[in-house]
This record gives C-alpha cells, sequence and structure tokens, in this order.
C-alpha cells in the first residue's frame, strides 16, 4: 500500500508520446551475489524497496522469499539478460547455477 505521503510514481514518456518504465537505482542498493552448484542469497532488500533489476554473468536459476533457497527448478534466467522483478522490502533472492558459476547482479530500484 501506497503511503499518502508518498506521491504517486508516474511514467515517463518518450518522443512518441508513449509510456516508457523510469526507475533509478537506490543509493546502497547493489549487489553482486556469486552464485554456483550451491544456492547463495543476496542481502534482504531495504524496506522502500518494491523493484529490483537483475542480470546475471551466466545462465542460472533464481527464487525470491524471505529466506530462499534457489533450485533448478525455479525460474530460469539467462545469461545477460536484464529483467526486473516485483518485491518487497526484507526480501532476499537467491541463485544457483545451470552449468557455470557466475555472478548475478541486483540492483534496488526507486521509481
Amino acid at each position: 500500500m501506497v503511503s499518502p505521503d508518498r506521491p504517486k510514481a508516474t511514467l515517463g514518456r518518450d518522443a512518441t508520446d508513449r509510456t516508457i518504465q523510469v526507475l533509478r537505482p537506490l543509493p546502497g542498493g547493489a549487489e553482486n551475489v556469486a552464485f554456483s552448484a550451491s544456492s547463495a542469497a543476496s542481502s534482504a532488500f531495504q524496506e522502500d524497496t518494491h523493484t529490483i533489476r537483475i542480470v546475471a554473468t551466466e545462465t542460472c536459476f533464481y527464487r525470491v522469499g524471505d529466506s530462499p533457497t534457489a533450485t533448478t527448478g525455479d525460474t530460469r534466467l539467462p545469461q545477460n539478460v536484464v529483467e526486473y522483478l516485483r518485491v518487497n522490502g526484507g526480501e532476499k533472492i537467491a541463485a544457483i547455477r545451470e552449468s557455470s558459476s557466475g555472478n548475478l547482479n541486483v540492483t534496488e530500484m526507486s521509481g
């Protein structure tokens, strides 16, 4: 629920007046999570975080939750593909490799 004291986010517009998603990184809200054959989790997201941006150096699987453990049955993230996810403050993201170990770059975003 959005606080009545907090302004509602609005979408930006491009040159053809189409709405575009406009977000910015939260200060101190970036982390690299090294994943391997074992699940590895991020730090807990800041309480005011509702969106994260993720991209991985190698293909991986991920799970978001209060205390997540990723498995190869979770959502697959191909190498170098950027995704934006809706999250709640205090949650974490965990990742596990598909075939090669790598890093999951997690950036907390603000609208």
